[in-house]
């Protein structure tokens, strides 16, 4: 027996200070890994004993301190924590958490990982560098080895801290560096100064192996692996499986980029485009944690059925994008992005307002500039309308009914409109054509998920469809008899084709909006060539969202609709198709729903909203009994929640942003509580009344969860790397449960009460949780695929299954609230246009309304402790049809 197999054979069962030696773990070139009783604590833990030559070593001693206090400063998920460092009989060893499981490289030893399984390891290794890279850490000894997977699936990275003892070893030809050399960076092999790239090389070395069972890079010896890695190109992917999506492949060759410059510049975008892939097919309608606004103003469309996705009714709502809006349309071209000036159309322009109802949804101008057409809701039903513009006589041409006409678009010639409209059965939107002054609908196509644009010929319409069957988010082209359909380009994934679509004048291209999750959720504006389905970006600016895109029949440039990066309001645009060069052409606070605009360019009709929303305090459910607490034009839209006492929390851009606001039930005692300069959506108060938790955009393109005390101290973020909406805490203090796109369609979900890993609590898409009235159970919203109605679902807050309680009426909000000290639940209905709050048994059965208002929408409400009294968000939507003509 060898001198060191006879010392790790007496350590067994042996006291080092106060930890009990169980067994041993493992052993490599940085030293031997025991299992032990920490006696004080009563806990497990792993013991790692360092190679003698740290110990005896000033120099490599002061250097293993330094590292392994800083390591020790890293508090994530997905690393494996240090709990001290300590020295017994001259030795040094790191005292760890004890990880229960196996390496990633055994995960993958018999066959390579399932591709869902692998995006998932990688999302959390990504995670866990993230958290390091941040620290300033550099882990340099990335490999599968390293990396432990525990007994509830969780990734562990390790020997962080230790990796850089590692550099001051010579390499040797022994199989244990060989395999840690597959791994590493070329500039880590030459020896040149490293950052957090060369983790971003060796996590891409991981990702290859857990798909492939492979590394990229392969030699028989040290230098055929050096000289692999140096000047060879990973093996083709494919030779190993033929499964892997473009998108994936992308991810890889980036990460495996020689030149550091070429390579994911941080992890956390790495990370993103992982997170992304996940999603693959679930991104079509995406549930916003901020309060919608329930009047009908946007088509729902189906949800992928491979993966199903639930989604607010958005043919009853519309996001707060009005939020803040101006009394008047600002005309004026503010700057261009590339400095050149040119011709832009609506520079000197006058504007005229063709309705003034407040009920308009939508609007189009004929190509002549003779008739608008726009669809208009009153009473809950929505009806199409044609004006001629001359005489400023008005036609219904489509009676009013439940789902309303949307999408409207002329033909070439002006003799035909087109739109789209769902039924009460189904929220797939079919396109009808009927004759510009009315006679009967003649239904064309179904499963048209956008406004159409048809061909100079007049023969060919083009629009946007979600293939269920794919995924695919598609660029479609059909004859105008809705024969002959083709998917012309697509995207999954990271990258989804959105707004709608239009048909160049010369017929080669059609310009689209692509939204895509790479560098950060964000619109380009592109064309696809007709014929071969190549894309090509138009301009280098980019959007929030593109929304809607219109060539001039010169094409010489095309009006867009979107919305700037960090707003979700949108506004008019000119963009150059020769030299990209971007112009705005309205810049204002109001939120523009639509836009078209004549053959000549001379005349775009648009249609604009104002929002007027306040706090209402109501007794006893009574309307009469009701006063309003708040004045401005948008409080609540952003969130409502109500304390332990009483206290009246809300979303307010009282203060220019969208912060969160407190005030009493009398309206006294306003005081703004955040100061951010990001959109914060306030969602509840912990149980003992000390923070409030909310979502933010502060930190990133999506909201994370956040929490902040009450008086405005403390503020923590608690969620990172995904959507998060709507969190609330369980009565035990020890969980909040959130919204989550983190596994692509929106989970419910709980996080440990400090932040933390997320776990997977209904297991089906939901959105809305919120507590029964004893905590012991989330109520949470799911939307089966092409159902009108949502349905109301429970599942325990310690996890189990979710089961389906009740469906809520057609026409009810997307969310419930358990009423306090009752059993009941409570939920928003419209009727004839009116929001009114009912109530309900847990099961859903004894429903009645608890209010009796005859006007307004109401976008949110909370419930005062007591039961009996309630603050509402209410309001009113207006919306109406504006003609912009150009002057000379």
């Amino acid at each position: 027996m060898s001198a060191f197999i006879y010392r790790i054979v007496i350590m067994i069962g042996q006291n080092i200070l106060h930890y009990k030696i169980l067994d041993k773990l493992g052993e490599g070139g940085m030293g031997v890994v025991y299992k032990a009783q920490d006696t004080k604590l009563d806990r497990l833990v792993a013991l790692k004993f360092l190679p003698r030559y740290v110990a005896s070593n000033d120099t490599e001693r002061a250097r293993f301190l330094q590292e392994a206090k800083a390591a020790a400063t890293l508090n994530h998920p997905n690393i494996c924590t240090i709990h001290d460092i300590s020295e017994n009989a001259g030795e040094q060893f790191i005292v760890m958490e004890c990880v229960e499981g196996v390496t990633v490289k055994q995960k993958f030893s018999d066959s390579a990982l399932k591709i869902g399984d692998a995006i998932g390891y990688a999302i959390q290794i990504g995670e866990a560098l993230q958290e390091a890279h941040t620290k300033g850490i550099v882990h340099r000894d990335v490999k599968s080895e390293n990396i432990m997977v525990n007994s509830k699936n969780q990734i562990k990275v390790m020997d962080f801290g230790l990796a850089k003892l590692r550099g001051s070893v010579k390499l040797t030809k022994s199989s244990s560096t060989t395999g840690t050399l597959a791994y590493m960076a070329p500039e880590q092999i030459q020896g040149g100064e490293i950052d957090a790239r060369a983790d971003i090389f060796s996590f891409g070395v991981v990702l290859y192996e857990m798909l492939t069972g492979h590394t990229p890079f392969r030699g028989e010896h040290e230098a055929a692996m050096m000289y692999s890695i140096l000047n060879e190109e990973p093996q083709p992917i494919q030779k190993f499986r033929e499964d892997i999506s473009s998108e994936l492949l992308h991810v890889l060759h980036r990460a495996l980029e020689k030149d550091p410059e070429e390579r994911y510049q941080t992890v956390k975008d790495m990370t993103i485009d992982l997170r992304r892939l996940r999603k693959e097919s679930t991104r079509v309608v995406r549930p916003s944690g901020s309060v919608q606004i329930r009047e009908q103003s946007e088509p729902s469309v189906p949800e992928t059925k491979s993966v199903q996705s639930i989604k607010p009714k958005q043919n009853r709502m519309v996001l707060i994008g009005g939020i803040g809006v101006a009394a008047a349309v600002t005309i004026a071209v503010v700057f261009s992005f590339f400095g050149k000036q040119e011709k832009v159309p609506f520079q000197k322009s006058k504007f005229t307002r063709v309705t003034s109802s407040g009920k308009a949804m939508e609007s189009a101008i004929s190509p002549d500039g003779r008739y608008i057409c726009y669809t208009e809701r009153d009473s809950g039903k929505g009806s199409l309308w044609v004006r001629q513009i001359a005489t400023s006589s008005n036609i219904q041409i489509v009676a009013p009914q439940t789902k309303n006409p949307f999408n409207l678009t002329f033909s070439p010639d002006g003799n035909f409109i087109y739109y789209t409209q769902s039924s009460e059965q189904s929220v797939i939107p079919i396109l009808y054509r009927i004759p510009v002054l009315g006679g009967t609908p003649v239904k064309i196509l179904a499963d048209v998920q956008s406004k159409v644009s048809l061909s100079p010929d007049g023969k060919q319409f083009t629009f946007h469809r979600v293939i269920s069957s794919t995924g695919d988010f598609a660029v479609m082209i059909a004859n105008t008899d809705g024969s002959a359909e083709k998917l012309l380009a697509a995207h999954s994934g990271v990258s989804w084709f959105n707004g709608s679509p239009s048909w160049s004048p010369d017929g080669a291209t059609i310009a689209s909006g692509l939204g895509t999750w790479k560098d950060g959720m964000h619109s380009e504006l592109l064309v696809v060539d007709v014929l071969t389905g190549k894309e090509k970006r138009i301009t280098e600016k980019t959007w929030s969202s593109v929304a809607s895109v219109e060539w001039l029949s010169s094409g010489a440039g095309m009006i867009v609709r979107g919305a700037e990066r960090g707003s979700d309001r949108s506004q008019i645009y000119y963009v150059s198709h020769s030299s990209g060069e971007v112009f705005r052409i309205t810049n204002d606070a109001n939120q523009y729903n639509s836009s078209s605009v004549t053959t000549d360019g001379k005349s775009l009709c648009i249609t604009q909203s104002e929002i007027d929303f306040q706090l209402h305090y109501i007794r006893n459910g009574n309307a009469s009994n009701s006063s309003k607490i708040s004045s401005q034009k948008d409080d609540g839209l952003s969130g409502l929640t109500i304390g332990k006492k009483g206290e009246i929390y809300y979303g307010s851009s009282y203060g220019g942003q969208y912060d969160i606001w407190t005030v009493d039930s009398s309206g006294k005692k306003q005081r703004q509580i955040t100061t951010d300069p990001a959109v914060d959506i306030v969602s509840s108060v912990t149980p003992d009344g000390k923070y409030i938790l909310f979502s933010s955009y502060e930190t990133t393109d999506t909201p994370s969860i956040w929490r902040i005390g009450v008086d405005g101290s403390g503020r923590k973020q608690l969620t990172s790397g995904s959507e998060d909406y709507s969190p609330i805490m369980d009565p035990s203090g020890k969980h909040i449960v959130i919204a989550s796109w983190i596994l692509g369609p929106m989970r419910i979900m709980t996080i440990p009460a400090d932040g933390g890993e997320r776990v997977d609590l209904s297991k089906i898409d939901g959105l809305s949780p919120t507590l029964s009235p004893d905590g012991s159970l989330v109520y949470f919203l799911h939307r089966a695929n092409d159902s009108p109605t949502g349905s109301v679902y429970s599942v325990p807050v310690e996890g189990g299954s979710a089961n389906k309680i009740f469906d809520l009426p057609r026409n009810a909000a997307d969310f419930v609230r358990c009423r306090p000290g009752r059993q009941e639940l409570s939920y928003i209905l419209e009727d004839g246009g009116v929001d009114n709050i009912w109530t309900c048994a847990l099961d859903g059965s004894s429903a009645k309304p608890y209010t009796n208002f005859k006007e307004n929408v109401i976008a949110n409400f909370e419930w005062m402790p007591d039961g009996n009294s309630l603050v509402a968000s209410r309001g009113k939507v207006s919306r109406d049809v504006i003609l912009i003509t150009e002057e000379k």
